[in-house]
């Protein structure tokens, strides 16, 4: 659109012939939009959530890449990390800190993860965004050391070992995420339609 007032100030100024044709004139240019903003969940969508199956009755479709369908919705619920940020954890990011004697969760770019490599951050090259904080009684309560325990006992090392890596960014959460929206909407837990994220908008 700038260039074509460019092109009819260079007319009408004598810069430009006007016998010329109008290269940019009568073209549809799509407006880049800003991508929408999350919309919080609601209560009512959040029960409608963690009524399904996998929460209330130990459903693991197949898809779900085993007991990521579980725990990743709720420690998305409960820390407010980034989908990607759950994702990449390892059992050694949740840690017993000595002299506070609690569970604490580290959000960071600077451990390895044995699928992805090198954990990231959004905000890694600003170096922002690495934050520690106590691990959520509520996830203690569910039984999330317990699974850790578990998973150390077989000889994992991520969080979600069954998780892959999935497109050129090589993030981790992909391959579940995609699987999550079909099923959160195919459940009737969303109404379809709306384009919300039920990973992100927790």
């Amino acid at each position: 659109t700038s260039i074509a007032a460019l092109w009819r100030k260079g007319v009408s100024e004598g810069l430009i012939g006007d016998q010329l044709p109008d290269p940019f004139g009568n073209r549809k240019v799509a407006t880049p939009g800003r991508r929408k903003a999350p919309k919080a969940l609601s209560l009512s969508e959040l029960q409608a959530i963690f009524a399904l199956p996998i929460f209330t009755q130990g459903d693991r479709p197949a898809r779900g890449r085993g007991e990521a369908s579980y725990w990743i919705p709720l420690m998305l619920l409960w820390t407010g990390a980034r989908p990607e940020e759950i994702a990449q954890l390892t059992l050694k990011d949740i840690a017993l800190d000595t002299p506070s004697g609690r569970w604490v969760l580290p959000i960071t770019d600077e451990g390895m993860h044995p699928v992805k490599g090198h954990q990231s951050l959004k905000t890694s090259r600003v170096q922002a965004g690495r934050r520690t904080f106590p691990v959520p009684s509520a996830l203690i309560d569910l039984g999330l050391l317990d699974y850790r325990t578990w998973l150390d006992g077989q000889g994992e090392l991520a969080l979600f070992p069954r998780l892959t890596l999935k497109n050129a960014r090589r993030l981790l959460y992909p391959c579940f995420g995609e699987w999550w929206n079909l099923y959160v909407y195919g459940a009737g837990a969303l109404p379809k339609g709306e384009g919300r994220r039920p990973g992100r908008e927790f």
